[in-house]
């Protein structure tokens, strides 16, 4: 379960959003580059565990088709 992700090239970390800036990402990511910092080029998502535990996971449709710089927003996520 993924707590850091790079948004826009800076590092976030899930565990430091409350429930409405959360939220906020949540809606506003897809035009947004969101990625794991350890892994090029994987796009990820914000999600909240059963447990209200808020974490990242990765879009694999996306991810492997993406060339450097081309974010979420290049795509349309159903």
């Amino acid at each position: 379960m993924p707590l850091r992700a790079r948004l826009n090239d800076e590092d976030i970390y899930s565990y430091e959003f409350n429930e409405k800036s959360w939220n906020e990402l949540k809606a506003s990511y897809k035009k947004q580059t969101l990625m794991m910092p350890l892994k090029c080029h994987r796009l990820f998502r914000p999600k909240i565990s059963k447990v209200k535990r808020r974490f990242f996971v990765e879009i694999p449709w996306v991810s492997d088709t993406l060339t450097p710089n081309v974010g979420v927003s290049d795509y349309t996520l159903v």
